[in-house]
Formats: structure tokens, sequence, C-alpha cells
């Protein structure tokens, strides 16, 4: 009775121990809008469904997403189902029922509620929604939406009730007043038996079903819900197979797999088998998503995670003082030896203070433990090497101030990469230690490839005794050591700067500060980077079992498969990030890991069991508004702002995962990187084209989503890239091309008439130039002067009809000159002026004055207009004018720069006879107002008929106050249009 009671005190104590340690690992999950959950659902995506007392939510490891529907008349969610095309179904407490769909949640309006006593059971049978109802039982077909009420019979039209309902197979058993019924498409609605298994048959009182169902097993209540009795179906028959005793009234029951199934009580949830217990929690619901982690829901805690079961776990030595740990440790015959960052040596498994001792002063910081023979090892530490002897607990320092990077063992040496350069000494420990000269297979700094020097810092050393292989890597590169001496090797002709090394057979395997891994076999080199799946390309330290080379450093665990050459991703190592890695040693055949935050321990194996993430596109909006769920769309050019929402599913690290994604057809094709928080990729103002969005989940470990996402779609052009807006467009070219050649052609006809009419007045303009000169030449003014060359000679004045002459001659040398050009200078024109001016005064003798004044404002050097143009006006000032005046006779002229009307403005004025007196003189003599001045006039007309202003000519008749004519003053205006600058 004793052993008995043992027993039961024993599996008491087992099953609150392992309910305790699955409570350990529980994870509350916030965010939550109500600690009430009712229901959960890993739907065939991997999303979980959360029914819960403020309405129904989706998870996916990062964030909610809530739905309602807009005639929901209560919050509270419960009985999640999904069919066969992923929607989901469910229904709250007034009876209402939901389908989620393209997310979105809507209701199911033909059925019924307000006529319902209590809230319905749902279920899935192939494509119809069986739903419970005082009316009997209510179908819904969820892909043609019919919809109809059966009865107990054919033949009976009063409505028979039903309460409870679950799927077990081909058909759905329901419970409803103390009948049992049996339903599918083929049989309809037919009542069944319940019995018990013996011989007997008895009839069995079942008082309800669960919607769960293990394999075929239907789970039913008795009438105190205190024993749940597993059902199955044979032909019209219930048959109990077994009876599990409760010990509180069960409140649910959940799927685990095919042979186990929890059991919900207000205090207790325990799978059937009762080797798990969870204690206090009010468990409503349990789930197992696609990566086997559990899901708990609370009606008083919420939402639970509970991870699944690590291959590995960290090892917590109770005896560590606070801010102490393991930096290096080895197998003993005595147990796990030890060392920690405070210099203590602890020796076996279970230390006590005897076993436990010290490093020397000053001994530096620890770096590794290397065994010499069963009982003698070396503690290489940053200062020197200490002696540790377990047989005697001796520990001494065996070498000072010598700093040792690595150390390898064999019979006779130790060899050691220094700070110091690269040494050898005796294995024997007992022995005074001294350096051994470097001989090495012959080598030594005498007889080294370039006169080598070995005392330079050496980082690392690998040896390998069968193979008689060594290398050193030095600051310098890395150095084989052969019978030569020290032979460098390069990579890619480069040195190679090393900061570990493993010989394994063949193979040397090279840590380098940034070059990644190198595997070196023979004459090949393998370079292994973070294209390659490196966590980083600086590697620190490396080490190796079996066939398997680690990669340590800060927070960095990765595994070389020395076989396959490459990284071994699908192992579940430990989650070591943002530690420090110091060793790792092979123990009982399980891989230690000595970090910062502990000891870590996991059996070398491949996990299978590791899953990939998963990943979902939602849905597709344009301009963040409009919605989108089939692929192969065609999306409008002025709604090219495209939203691909993303959900991406990894819950044992979801804050880990990353969304890799490109867009083939736009401008950047390469992958780009996003986390799989943004949720959301969006792409900005597409061109017209073809398109495919391709996106994919990455976790930490560079796994990528079985499933990858590709989404294709089409940005159609806009009205103004459309066919016919490019014949409009080109309709409209030809048209404006054809009047602008057109107009072309009529500005060229009129550019030659104009041409044409510019020539013929340019004609016209010689003409009447040739005509002016020719007025100027006239046989009077010729005969005139000669007369005055004459009386001058008659008087003997040789030197006045030397000067006549010589300026009669330069003037006619002048009028010939610019007979020939379109524009003089005004300098050269009032030459011209004042030569003729000069003839005449001697012509007149003293009775005869003229002026010229020229304004200081006015560059006559480089103002050009027609030659001759003011000579007829002075000549009729003379001839006209002054000619009939007996004495006193004055001319004057000017030339000034008037500003205000941009022209140029000669003033000719005379106190001669008056045009009026001049006429009647000319008309007794039957002679006109002169040839010259005629020619004058005509030039003066054709000149303005190509100027916008006008050259202005104006007569003044001069006056005293009697009335008697004193003159006249002629004044002529140039515009400055027309006055050339050179």
């Amino acid at each position: 009775m004793k052993k008995i009671l043992k027993l039961v005190l024993l599996f008491l104590a087992l099953h609150h121990q392992v309910g305790a340690q699955i409570e350990n690992t529980f994870v509350p999950i916030n965010g939550l809008p109500s600690k009430e959950v009712y229901s959960l659902l890993v739907d065939k995506k991997g999303f979980l469904w959360i029914g819960h007392e403020l309405g129904l939510s989706r998870y996916d490891g990062i964030s909610l997403t809530n739905f309602t529907c807009t005639n929901q008349v209560s919050l509270s969610i419960s009985d999640l189902l999904e069919d066969e095309n992923g929607r989901i179904w469910c229904h709250n407490f007034s009876g209402q029922l939901f389908c989620v769909e393209k997310e979105k949640m809507v209701e199911i309006t033909d059925y019924d509620y307000t006529k319902e006593d209590a809230y319905p059971k749902i279920g899935l049978l192939d494509k119809e929604l069986l739903v419970t109802s005082k009316q009997g039982l209510f179908i819904y077909h969820t892909g043609n939406h019919q919809k109809k009420y059966i009865f107990k019979t054919s033949n009976d039209q009063k409505a028979q009730s039903t309460e409870s309902i679950a799927i077990a197979s081909n058909f759905a058993i329901l419970y409803g007043k103390k009948q049992m019924y049996a339903y599918n498409t083929a049989t309809g609605l037919k009542p069944i038996t319940v019995c018990s298994m013996d011989s007997n048959n008895k009839p069995f009182k079942i008082m309800g079903i669960y919607a769960n169902t293990t394999n075929d097993t239907v789970f039913g209540l008795d009438n105190n819900q205190t024993q749940i009795h597993k059902l199955l179906l044979r032909n019209d028959t219930l048959v109990c197979v077994g009876t599990v005793q409760c010990y509180s009234r069960v409140t649910y029951i959940s799927k685990s797999n095919i042979n186990k199934y929890w059991i919900h009580a207000s205090k207790l949830s325990q799978l059937n088998d009762g080797t798990i217990q969870i204690h206090n929690k009010n468990i409503s619901d349990i789930v197992v998503d696609h990566e086997n982690n559990y899901w708990l829901s609370s009606l008083t805690g919420g939402l639970y995670f509970i991870p699944k079961k690590k291959a590995w776990e960290v090892k917590k030595d109770v005896f560590l003082n606070k801010d102490e740990f393991v930096k290096t440790f080895i197998a003993s015959t005595k147990g796990i030896i030890k060392v920690t960052n405070l210099g203590n040596v602890y020796i076996g498994n279970q230390p006590n203070k005897k076993s436990v001792l010290q490093l020397p002063q000053n001994a530096g910081e620890v770096v590794n433990i290397v065994e010499v023979n069963k009982s003698e090892y070396l503690i290489i530490t940053g200062n020197a090497l200490v002696y540790l002897n377990i047989q005697t607990s001796i520990i001494k320092t065996y070498m000072d101030k010598v700093a040792v990077k690595k150390a390898i063992v064999d019979k006779e040496y130790i060899y050691l990469a220094t700070a110091g350069g690269f040494k050898i000494i005796s294995s024997h420990l007992e022995k005074e230690p001294r350096f051994v000269t470097v001989r090495g297979k012959n080598a030594t700094k005498d007889n080294t490839e370039a006169n080598f020097n070995t005392n330079q810092r050496s980082r690392s050393i690998a040896y390998n005794l069968s193979t008689d292989q060594m290398y050193v890597a030095y600051k310098t590169g890395l150095y084989k050591l052969t019978q030569g001496g020290y032979k460098p090797i390069l990579y890619q002709n480069m040195p190679i700067y090393a900061t570990d090394l493993i010989l394994h057979k063949n193979k040397l395997v090279i840590a380098t500060m940034s070059n990644g891994l190198l595997i070196m076999e023979d004459n090949r080199i393998k370079n292994i980077t973070t294209k390659d799946g490196l966590t980083s390309n600086s590697i620190i330290k490396l080490q190796q079992t079996q066939e398997y080379i680690w990669l340590l450093g800060a927070g960095l665990v990765q595994v070389i498969n020395l076989k396959t050459e490459k990284i071994e991703n699908n192992w579940a190592l430990p989650d070591i990030h943002g530690t420090e890695v110091y060793d790792i040693k092979i123990i009982e055949n399980k891989n230690w890991i000595a970090t910062n935050s502990g000891i870590y321990e996991f059996t070398l194996q491949n996990n299978k069991e590791l899953k990939k993430p998963v990943n979902h596109l939602l849905f597709v909006t344009t301009d963040f508004t409009d919605t989108i769920y089939n692929n192969h769309s065609s999306i409008s050019y002025s709604h090219n702002n495209i939203q691909f929402h993303i959900a991406a599913l990894w819950y044992s690290k979801p804050l880990t995962l990353q969304i890799k994604y490109r867009l083939l057809g736009s401008t950047n094709q390469s992958w780009q990187m996003v986390s799989a928080l943004q949720k959301t990729v969006n792409f900005s103002a597409l061109e017209a084209g073809n398109y495919t969005f391709e996106a994919v989940a990455v976790n930490e470990y560079g796994i990528e989503a079985e499933t990858p996402i590709v989404y294709k779609f089409v940005v159609t052009k806009p009205w103004w890239m459309q066919w016919w807006v490019y014949a409009i467009i080109a309709g409209i070219i030809i048209d404006i091309v054809y009047l602008v050649v057109q107009q072309r052609i009529n500005n060229i006809n009129k550019r030659n008439t104009l041409d044409l009419n510019n020539v013929q007045l340019e004609a016209q303009l010689r003409n009447s130039m040739l005509t002016a000169m020719k007025s100027q030449m006239n046989p009077h003014f010729i005969f005139n002067a000669l007369n005055t060359i004459q009386s001058y000679i008659y008087t003997n004045d040789k030197r006045k009809a030397s000067s006549y002459l010589g300026k009669f001659s330069n003037l006619i040398r002048t009028i010939l000159s610019a007979s020939n050009k379109i524009n003089v200078t005004l300098t050269e024109e009032i030459e011209m002026l004042q030569l003729y001016i000069d003839l005449e005064e001697m012509r007149f003798e003293d009775n005869f004055e003229a002026t010229i004044v020229v304004d200081p404002e006015l560059n006559t050097d480089t103002i050009q207009i027609p030659p001759m143009l003011i000579q007829p006006y002075v000549e009729n000032a003379i001839k006209h004018g002054l000619l009939h005046k007996e004495s006193n006779r004055q001319l004057s002229i000017s030339f000034q720069l008037m500003k205000e009307i941009n022209a140029v403005h000669i003033q000719i004025d005379d106190n001669g006879i008056g045009r009026k007196q001049s006429g009647l003189l000319y008309k007794k003599k039957n002679e006109g107002l002169g040839f010259s001045t005629n020619a004058n006039d005509k030039r003066i007309h054709i000149l303005n008929q190509t100027l916008k202003n006008k050259i202005d000519i104006s007569f003044i008749d001069k006056k005293d106050a009697e009335g008697n004519a004193t003159g006249t003053t002629v004044l002529i205006s140039f515009p400055l249009e027309m006055v050339r600058f050179n």
C-alpha cells in the first residue's frame, strides 16, 4: 500500500513539475483588444485567428488585424472554421453568422438569428455550412449560397432542434433534445443511437458533443460534464469506445494530434493521457501552428505563446559568482574543467571549495585551455602559460611574459603562436620551460626564404602530425613551413591576413579579418563570404568538431561542412545574438558553447523539423484606396501608385524576418530587402508596361519561404498614348508642317518681291544719285567756276587762280568718288560741303560769309549717310537766296544730335531774299526751282519707302516786323535707323 501511495505521489509530482515547466515557457502576447479569448484557429496559410470578447483578430506574429461588421449586434466571436477556399466562418454570441473573405467580414443574413433562443454551433462538411437551430438544421451552401432547413424526418413538419455539432469523416454528428443525429448530403439528417461497447450494447446517454474531433472519434459529455466519452460512428450507431474521468466540469476540447487531445476545465487543462497539465490559466482553446509552436487562449489571461521545444538549452552554473562566466573549458577524468573571466578554475561537474583554484595574479585574460597529458593542462592567458595538474591540484605560472594566441600539442612539442613570434617548447612540463630553436622541418631563420624573421607577431598556427604540415599566420601574411624555409601563401597575388587557422587532413581553413573564410586544398583556394551566406566577412575564431568548422565571434555562430564546403543553415543553433562567444567543444556527444551569458548545450544533428517561413500577398491597392485581389490585373495609368500588402509568418522569431523583393519591368530590377514589420511595399508613378512583382520571406538563417510571391500586372497606357491620340497628333503635325511650309513659301515669295522692290528702289536710288550728281555738275556751276578762274588769270592773280583751281578739282574728285558709294561718312559729307562753300566764297569775294557748326556729341567719323544729300539745299540757299542780295550775304549750317527724337538734325539758314521773291525772279526768266532740287526730292522719296521713321524736310520763311522777307531756314531730320554706323 505504501508503494502504491509513493507511486501516486510521484506521478502527481511529475505532473506538477511538467506543468510548471510548460508554464515557465508561456509568452503572453500583448496588444489584443481583450483578455477574454474564446476560440483559436490556424488557417491553411499559417495565420492565427482569434475570437475574443471584442471581436475577431488575425495575428501574423508581429501585429494584429481586427475584423468587424457594420451589422454586428454584439462583438464577441467564437467557433472559428475555415473552408476549402480559405474563408473564415464564425458567429457572435447573439447568433449572427459571419464570413471573412478578401479582408472583409460580412454577415450571412440568410440565417435569422432573431428567431433563435441561443447562439448556434457550426460545422463545415464539404461545401456546406451546418448551423444548429431550434428549427432543426440550417444548411448554407458556401458555393452557390443556397439555404434550407431540414428536420428530423421528411414527413415531420414540426421543427426538431439541434444544439451541438461535430464533423467526423464524411458525416456530421449532431445532438438535440436528448437525441443524436447523423447527416451528410447523400442521406440527409437521420436519428442514430448511442450504446456502450460491452456485449449488451446498452443504450448510452450523451448530453452533448464537442465540435473538435480526433481522427473519427467524437467526444461526448455525460450529464455532469465530468466524463468525456470517446464515440465512433458505426452504421447508424455511435459506439462508446472509452471514457476519461475529469476532476471538474469540462468546458471545451481541443485537438492536439491524431492520438491526443486537450481537455479544458475552469482551473485545469491537460492532455487526455495526463502527461501535461496546465493549472489556473482558465484555458479555452489550444492550437499548433505550422512551426509546431503552441498557442493558448484564456478566458482571463488573453493569448499565450509556447515555442516548440528547442534543440538546445542554456546551462546556468549556480556556483558561479555574480558577473562571472566561463571563457574556456575542457573534459577531464575528474569532470569538466572550467576557467572563468575572474580567473577561477572549477574542476568537476559539482565543484566544492577544494576543487576551486585561482589563476596566478597578473596572468592576464583567459584565452584557452589545452590538454598536454591525462592530468596536466596548460591554461593560455594574455600574459602567461599557466600549468595545471588536476591530480595534485597544483596551479602555477609555467612561463610568464608571453602572450600566446594559440597552442597545439603533440607527443614531443607544444607549438605556440605568440605576440613574439612562432615558438616551440617541450611537451614534458616537468622540465624547465625553454624555447626550442625553430628548426621544425629544417626551417631556420638562417635558411628561410628572403631571410624571414621568426620573431614577428604571429596570430595562429595549424599543424597536422600525420601529414607533417605546418602553417603560421603572421601579421605580414600566411606562411607554410617547408624543407626550404617559410613559403608565403597568397590569394589573388595578395598576402592573406589570417586571424585563425585549422588544418583538417589536407584542407587548411583560414579565418580572415575582412575576406571571409578561405578553404585551401592542394593548389585550390575557395572563398566563402557574405554573398554565400556568412553573417560577417570578419571572423575572429575557429573551432573544429568532427567534420565541421565553427565560426565564432561577437554574436556569431555558423557552421561550415568540410565535406560540402557550404554553410549549414538547417541547424537549430542557440540564439546568442548580442553575446560574446569564447569556446566550443564536444562533451559526451553534445556541443558546448561558452559565452558571456552562459554555456549552451545542444546535440550536433540535423534538425529536420526546422520550418521555413511563410509569405502571402494579402491584396494590392492602388493609390492606397482601390483594392485588387486577382493576379494578372490591369491597372489604370491614372492610378499607377501601387502598394503590395504582404504578410510574412515565422512565429519563432518574427522580428528578425525580412522581405526580399523586386519588380521586373521597372527601371530598378535588383533585389531589395525590408523588414517584415514594414508589411507594405510601395511603387510610385509606374510607367505603362508589363510588370512582375516577386517577393519572398527570409529568416535570419537565410532560409527563404517555400513558395515566393509572384504577382503579374499591367499598367495600361494613358489616353494620350493610345493609337487614336497618335493619329490625331500625326494629323495635327502634318497640318502644322503644311501650314509652316506654306507660310515659308509665302514668306519667301514676299521676301523675293521685297528684294525685287529693294533692287528696284536701289536702282532708282542710284539713278537719283546719278541725277543728283549730274545736277551738281551742271554747266552753270562749271561755267561760273571757270569764269572765276579766268578772271583771276586776267587780273594776273596767280595765287587765287591756283587756290581756286585746286579746290575746284578737289570738289570734282570728291563728287566723282561719292558717286560710286551708297553711303559716306558725315565727315566726308561736311568736307565736300566745305569745298563747295569755299569756291562760292571766292566767287563772291568779300560779299559772302558761311559757317559750319558740328555738335561735339556727334561722332562724324562713325556715322554714314547717303552722299550729296545736303548739298542741293546749300546750293539753293546760295543760288536762289543769297545771289540776288547785294551785300552782307550770310549762310550757316549746323549738325546736331537730337537724342529725344533719335535723329540727326541739320539746319541750313540764309539771310537771302526769301523763297517767294526768288520764285518771282525765276518765273520772269522762265526757269524752274532747279534740276538738283527735284532730283533730291525724288531721292528722299525713294529712301523714305524703306524707312519706318521718315526723313523729314521743312522750310521756314523768315520775315521782319514789317513782314519783309529776311531769308530762309531749311530743317532736315535724318532718323538714326537710317544713319548707318561703321
